[in-house]
């Protein structure tokens, strides 16, 4: 009996002092569990964080200085004054802020415009108008400005006139069948030799347009043209057409406008039989601008009315882009220029203290430079110093390893007890 009673005494210590080992052991495992995932969670969490709330500002500046070195390109380009520079950024940022362009993608066309030689007045004027070209006919900016400026040139027009120029262009390309591109194809073949005959642009547009919806376009469209105004300029053809009743100058020795002169020739081939009218049509055309004479002369009347719609194209390009923008897509596309414009400003707010840092970190970069060069065994503790860190932060990833495999072992002497004190209380109960 009082076996009995000493083994039960004994088995109840052990139970409570197994019981005080098991619970020390739980909690060494979970502050354990804790330490080996702390460095990790708090690294991770504060680099999220950090990486979150600087990733907009690095965007801004990154923008800002896109912009920046664009209109820098700008002014190299035109060679700008302080006064002309301030003049033509405020009217990038302005179009950034009031149309679904950017800024970047303004100073971009101020690029293109001071490339074809335009100055920074000119520029400003023609920014805005060539931009909405670009948007009305669906044509990449840098093309549209490229485009206008040529069209410009080629006719001996100002800069104050690329607004009605945009509108012509506009008119024309929407107006047949044909691409902006397309019609500029045409334009700068036979636009130098129209100018000269003192052919307006809508003058040329017109027959151009006639021509697209005829099949015949771009270069084709272009030399075709050019051939008909060399043709009737030369003695030969002069004197031939003038057999049928034709004149090709008028009084003082000037070419007629070409509508008129087409006009006259439809006339004359009006009562022509099919295989005359061929053979007249070669002789005054000549094989290459054959195709184009015919279809111009076919009905002159398309000629007029399509004049008439360009005599009447004001505000075209502006109209047209307006529409573009009247849709879901034109929403995103404000939203983005304006999210762009408002990072600009954040951006423009960082830069000087950015600039002051930077600087800053520059110099010392330098002064470091100077030093390791003077001392190169400062160079050689640096590396040192590199390594031991990389060491130590090698042996926190094992200790962080270790640690955990520890959790694991004191969870298992948890099991392991929990188990023995089973047993000990199985073979206790036996006798």
């Amino acid at each position: 009996m009082a076996n009995a009673v000493r083994a039960g005494e004994a088995y109840i210590e052990l139970t409570s002092r197994d019981g005080k080992l098991v619970a020390g052991l739980r909690a060494a495992q979970a502050h354990l569990r804790q330490f080996a995932s702390a460095c990790q969670s708090a690294g991770r969490e504060l680099l999220t964080m950090s990486t979150i709330a600087a990733a907009p500002l690095a965007l801004a500046v990154r923008q800002f200085a896109q912009f920046d070195d664009e209109m820098r390109k700008v002014g190299a380009i035109v060679r700008t004054t302080a006064e002309d520079f301030a003049m033509l950024t405020r009217e990038a940022r302005n179009i950034g802020r009031t149309t679904s362009y950017t800024a970047n993608e303004a100073a971009g066309a101020m690029t293109a415009l001071g490339r074809m030689g335009f100055d920074p007045k000119e520029i400003k004027a023609a920014t805005a108008p060539v931009m909405a070209l670009a948007r009305a006919t669906g044509t990449d900016l840098s093309q549209a400005a490229d485009i206008a400026a040529n069209t410009l040139r080629i006719f001996r027009k100002d800069a104050g006139e690329m607004g009605d120029t945009v509108d012509v262009l506009t008119a024309t390309a929407n107006g047949s069948a044909q691409t902006l591109t397309d019609l500029f194809e045409a334009l700068k073949i036979a636009g130098p030799q129209a100018g000269a005959a003192g052919e307006s642009l809508r003058d040329v547009s017109a027959a151009l347009g006639v021509l697209a919806n005829m099949g015949v376009k771009g270069s084709l469209a272009g030399t075709a043209l050019r051939k008909a105004y060399t043709q009737f300029t030369n003695p030969k053809i002069v004197a031939y057409l003038r057999s049928y009743g034709v004149r090709t100058a008028d009084a003082n020795g000037n070419l007629r406008k070409m509508r008129d002169i087409l006009v006259d020739v439809a006339r004359a081939m009006a009562s022509m039989p099919s295989a005359e009218k061929l053979s007249f049509a070669q002789e005054v055309f000549d094989t290459r601008g054959m195709t184009a004479g015919l279809a111009l002369t076919v009905d002159t009347s398309q000629i007029d009315k399509f004049l008439a719609k360009l005599q009447q194209c004001e505000g075209a390009a502006k109209d047209a882009q307006s529409k573009m923008e009247s849709g879901f897509g034109g929403t995103v596309r404000l939203l983005m220029s304006e999210l762009s414009e408002l990072g600009l400003t954040a951006a423009e707010i960082m830069i000087p203290s950015l600039t002051k840092v930077t600087e800053w970190v520059k110099s010392a970069a330098g002064s470091l430079r100077d030093l390791l060069a003077a001392h190169s065994s400062l160079g050689k503790a640096i590396v040192w110093v590199l390594g031991g860190a990389m060491t130590l932060g090698a042996a926190l990833v094992t200790l962080g390893a270790a640690a955990k495999m520890l959790a694991r072992a004191v969870a298992s002497a948890k099991l392991a007890l929990t188990a023995f004190r089973g047993i000990t209380m199985l073979v206790t109960g036996l006798r």
